[in-house]
């Protein structure tokens, strides 16, 4: 078995954590919208050291894992380290583009020869840099768009035939399809960008693909760490989404979270279901919100070990006899099966329209704007 970990350490490594997940939000916030370059400068600072701090907690809590526990500990760990460098990275292609559209102050003599201010530099001077693929997934477009205008599109020192070529280079599968014929000029690449913006990075189709994503996100059976994880990664990560678009569903008096929450919350754990239910049935109504439910899942992923070791109302069964067991196997199944047809009457009512159909058809949700 595993050596026995310092209660603090755990309870400092799950706060930072949290503390470390705020900080990713408000910096992609900051990576997208006009912002001071100033302010962008000290939110990556303190991201940055606040991840060192947690990757060091981090190293030292997974040391005396076992073998197993540690390398689940590792590849969920590593996870949180990607997001934070797509996050570092946008941020800092922000940084550059603030600096690139600074005016020049030099001294002016650039301008005494024409000739070679215009002159663009050709693809065999582009720096060595891997850049992103689109296939045409609208959800994937604005990460894609936001790579390749930092890494191409803004670039000075390209002619738009050399960045039509990039483009091209950068596409695959339908989105490749929408400007394939377009004669590769400098001329056309206004035109195929134009294209690719009007297909795939419309706001209200963007919108409307993290609305159906977050229905159609896969259900998580088993009280695993890293089911949970998984789940409550893939539905904030569509939030988050939403929020920087300016389409909030947690804002205003009467947010879409609220209708989001019923069909959001069916897909956890039934014994993760039970302990929300007990929490929230025992404080303010104000708490039974989606925000609070996510956060709450967060805790009883961090508090399983990676192999899956229970974290609700699990522990207590472990002692229990070989028929106790048998027996109670027998009434879960039952009771999961008369649950189970409850949640698939209840997620025929549309909670938008609450006519007998799912959300994902419903034809006023499809046709709203999904402002905030």
């Amino acid at each position: 078995m595993s050596k026995v970990k310092p209660p603090s350490l755990l309870k400092k490594l799950i706060a930072n954590k949290a503390r470390l997940n705020c900080l990713l939000t408000e910096l992609e916030e900051l990576s997208i919208d006009p912002v001071d370059v100033d302010v962008l400068t000290g939110q990556l600072e303190l991201t940055e050291a606040l991840f060192r701090e947690t990757d060091a907690l981090q190293a030292d809590w997974e040391q005396d894992l076992e073998a197993e526990e540690q390398s689940g500990a590792i590849e969920d760990w590593s996870k949180s380290r990607r997001l934070f460098l797509k996050a570092k990275a946008r941020a800092h292609a922000r940084l550059r583009q603030n600096q690139n559209d600074r005016p020049s102050r030099g001294d002016g003599n650039d301008t005494c020869n024409p000739r070679q201010a215009a002159a663009p530099t050709r693809i065999g001077k582009l720096p060595e840099l891997t850049l992103p693929q689109f296939d045409g997934e609208v959800l994937e477009f604005p990460t894609f768009w936001a790579q390749f205008e930092a890494s191409v599109h803004r670039r000075n020192d390209l002619d738009s035939a050399t960045k039509f070529a990039y483009l091209l280079s950068s596409t695959v599968g339908r989105a490749r399809n929408a400007i394939a014929g377009i004669p590769v000029t400098a001329t056309h690449y206004p035109h195929a960008v134009a294209i690719l913006e009007k297909r795939f990075g419309r706001p209200k189709n963007l919108a409307r693909a993290h609305f159906l994503a977050l229905w159609k996100a896969p259900e998580c059976h088993e009280m695993t760490r890293h089911g949970i994880q998984s789940l409550v990664d893939e539905l904030t990560k569509h939030l988050r989404c939403l929020a920087a678009m300016g389409k909030d569903p947690h804002a205003g008096g009467l947010p879409l979270s609220e209708a989001l929450m019923p069909g959001l919350k069916e897909k956890f754990p039934r014994a993760l279901q039970r302990a929300w239910d007990l929490k929230v049935g025992a404080g303010p109504k104000s708490e039974d919100n989606l925000e609070n439910l996510l956060e709450f899942a967060q805790l009883q992923a961090d508090s399983l070990s990676p192999t899956g070791n229970p974290g609700v109302e699990e522990s207590s069964h472990e002692k229990s006899g070989g028929a106790t067991r048998k027996d109670s196997r027998s009434e879960l199944d039952r009771v999961q099966s008369s649950a189970a047809a409850l949640v698939t009457f209840v997620q025929r009512v549309c909670p938008f329209c609450e006519g007998d159909h799912d959300a994902t058809g419903c034809k006023r949700f499809l046709d709203a704007d999904h402002s905030a």
